[in-house]
């Protein structure tokens, strides 16, 4: 089943499934079909896999979930349909990530915009207490960063070591992300 869904085979996950495969056995990893279709970005499996009542919030063994991968590949089809299947747009890896982080540290900007609108929390916070907005500055993200504006991010936020979205993209060079977070009401104190 994983097989044929990584490689976008839905009529071999048809069959399967119609086979009385479980939807949701997992690999040694804890991965799954919906994850590995999910990755390849082949949204026609994902569909018949949440169809088939796949868990879309399955996390593997370091806590990636269909979600996070589909984000972080840009596989924005995929996106939408695990939304739409209820995957928890605010699920964590064991690091703190989330999809909406992947997204953007992935440079995938459609999938920002997808998960910003189905609610993802443009304010959560990594291990280290960084933002989605501080990962945007400091990758030069500035559409990304003008998406989380947009969603409520509370740009002026500081992270565990005291920096703020401002302070990453002024110290990263990127002198657009500064003009971007100013003009949005940055604290430049």
């Amino acid at each position: 089943l994983m097989r044929a869904a990584e490689k976008g085979d839905v009529g071999r996950v048809k069959t399967i499934l119609a086979g009385g495969a479980p939807v949701n056995v997992k690999d040694k990893n804890g991965g799954t079909a919906l994850m590995s279709a999910a990755f390849s970005g082949h949204a026609d499996c994902v569909k018949v896999l949440i169809a088939h009542h796949a868990d879309v919030n399955a996390k593997e063994r370091l806590g990636f979930s269909a979600l996070m991968s589909a984000a972080m590949e840009g596989h924005v089809d995929c996106v939408k349909d695990l939304v739409a299947g209820h995957a928890d747009v605010n699920a964590k890896t064991s690091q703190g990530m989330t999809a909406l982080t992947w997204a953007i540290m992935s440079r995938k900007r459609d999938c920002v915009k997808v998960l910003a609108a189905a609610g993802a929390d443009v304010n959560a916070r990594d291990q280290s207490g960084g933002t989605a907005c501080m990962m945007a500055a400091s990758i030069l993200e500035g559409d990304s960063i003008k998406v989380l504006i947009g969603a409520g991010a509370a740009i002026n936020a500081t992270s565990k070591d005291g920096t703020t979205a401002l302070m990453d993209a002024a110290a990263c060079g990127h002198s657009d992300n500064v003009t971007v977070l100013i003009s949005a009401g940055a604290d430049v104190k």
